[in-house]
């Protein structure tokens, strides 16, 4: 489904001059974040229910866990991944990563391997939620059609970023998506 969201996001743009054409530009971008939404979300429920391998916990724990992510999760741990827009406009390396591999230590688990993919996933996810908030609510946003494209570029790279993940990165996405550090302590 994610794919076809962004044909349908690249498709709102073709629009050119019609009187649709400012607002299908923004609903190009929030269709072009979607896509990465839904795909993240997918990510999750694919870990948590089985379903690829035979369903062992059913449609309902797919949804369930597919409905687990949020907005605003995935906001948060983008940003424990790739840093806050502030520490990325200045390119400093995000500290937290060493913090959430000590943290995967003590459960067991190896450390972050694939972060270059999800770094990718995190700084375009983050790009678009921006900008689908800014399509979705600000009335007076029109979007150009540079900046639709560009939109749909992103969340074809975040796209491939969550394709290109090992199982072990999947997962390891899946449960940060799910078990994220709420609190520093």
């Amino acid at each position: 489904m994610s794919r076809e969201l962004v044909q349908v996001a690249r498709q709102l743009i073709l629009l050119g001059d019609s009187p649709l054409a400012k607002t299908s530009r923004n609903k190009s971008i929030s269709a072009a974040y979607y896509a990465v939404f839904s795909a993240t979300c997918e990510l999750v429920a694919d870990a948590f229910s089985d379903q690829k391998h035979g369903g062992l916990w059913g449609d309902e724990s797919f949804v369930r866990a597919y409905r687990a992510v949020d907005h605003r999760t995935i906001k948060a741990v983008a940003q424990l991944i790739g840093g806050t827009p502030k520490e990325m406009a200045k390119g400093e390396k995000n500290p937290k990563i060493k913090k959430q591999n000590d943290v995967l230590a003590k459960l067991g688990l190896p450390p972050e391997r694939s972060g270059g993919h999800k770094i990718i996933w995190s700084i375009n996810i983050m790009a678009l939620q921006q900008a689908r908030l800014s399509a979705d609510y600000n009335p007076r946003f029109q979007a150009s059609v540079q900046e639709a494209e560009s939109r749909v570029i992103q969340a074809n790279e975040a796209l491939d970023a969550l394709s290109s993940l090992g199982e072990h990165g999947r997962a390891q996405l899946a449960f940060e998506l799910v078990f994220w550090p709420r609190r520093e302590s």
